[in-house]
């Protein structure tokens, strides 16, 4: 008999999360997400706790668990996408996918309570495996595009980004190495299925804390923007009042020194001379004549 309790463990941290991100007062697109794909996890936990008491009915919880590799997706995409991140065309694939999550779970309900919806049972049974086979097959480029938009454009990162790169990309394939790949070298069917409790588990949240750390860091540095900024600003503020003191003390020093020789001339009665000019005053000054403008307030 399965040990149910790491599902419990499964649905406590996703429907902490789930109500952390949902509760949140500036709420983004990525916290939307992050929602609903906790939620859907955690009726993952739900159906597989509820599956030994409620028998056959487990599966129409299962209709709730269509949001989990295809939200990944998206989430992934809104993560590391700065423009546009999830366009119709996104969406319309993983509304497909969910189609076939909620398809194959409807099925087994309706083959476990014996309708017989069609004459024919061998069609049905085609239709099945038909959309078993695409069902898997668009889950499997789910998850490794999940895997590449982490990866995608690394070079061009800073080293912030590619930190988040790293953290994402890594646990993600952790996550599905550990659920898929790692139980058939490892285990016998009988042993997975003593262990699959288990299995499932750390893998599903392994990708959420994942996540929810790559959203962490991304908050932490898009904050830091703003107080660089204002750093850069108050910094050229100072550099520009300094500069401007300079200057000032400068013209100061100037005014001086032209000031008292403009007051010697004047003691020397230099004003007497008939069709006296600003040159003159500049040449006796040695200064340039512009000095001695009325615009810049001198005594003349």
């Amino acid at each position: 008999m399965q040990n149910t309790s790491p599902y419990y463990l499964l649905v406590f941290v996703c429907m902490g999360l789930m109500l952390l991100n949902g509760m949140k007062k500036d709420k983004q697109l990525i916290h939307y997400l992050f929602a609903v794909f906790c939620g859907s996890l955690c009726m993952v936990g739900v159906q597989k706790i509820s599956a030994p008491s409620i028998g056959v009915y487990s599966y129409l919880i299962g209709l709730f668990t269509c949001a989990t590799c295809n939200m990944a997706w998206l989430i992934s995409r809104t993560l590391f996408r700065e423009q546009k991140p999830i366009s119709k065309v996104h969406i319309a694939v993983a509304t497909v996918i969910a189609g076939l999550i909620m398809f194959n779970q409807t099925w087994h309900y309706l083959v476990n309570i014996d309708v017989k919806l069609f004459p024919d049972s061998q069609f049905m049974w085609r239709l099945k495996q038909g959309m078993t086979e695409i069902t898997v097959l668009l889950s499997s480029s789910i998850l490794v595009l999940s895997f590449w938009e982490a990866l995608r454009g690394y070079k061009g990162k800073t080293e912030t980004q590619k930190l988040q790169a790293k953290i994402f990309a890594s646990c993600y394939f952790l996550a599905v190495f550990n659920a898929s790949i790692l139980p058939k070298f490892l285990f016998s069917e009988s042993e997975f299925r003593q262990f699959e409790p288990l299995i499932i588990t750390s893998s599903a949240l392994l990708i959420v804390f994942a996540m929810q750390l790559v959203m962490f860091l991304q908050k932490r540095a898009h904050n830091s923007v703003p107080e660089a900024v204002d750093s850069k600003v108050v910094n050229s503020e100072k550099v520009v009042k300094a500069t401007n003191q300079a200057e000032q003390s400068e013209n100061n020093e100037v005014e001086a020194e032209l000031i008292t020789g403009i007051e010697a001339l004047i003691n020397k009665q230099v004003y007497l001379q008939t069709n006296l000019k600003i040159s003159d005053f500049a040449q006796a000054l040695a200064v340039p004549e512009y000095k001695n403008q009325p615009g810049n307030s001198l005594p003349l």
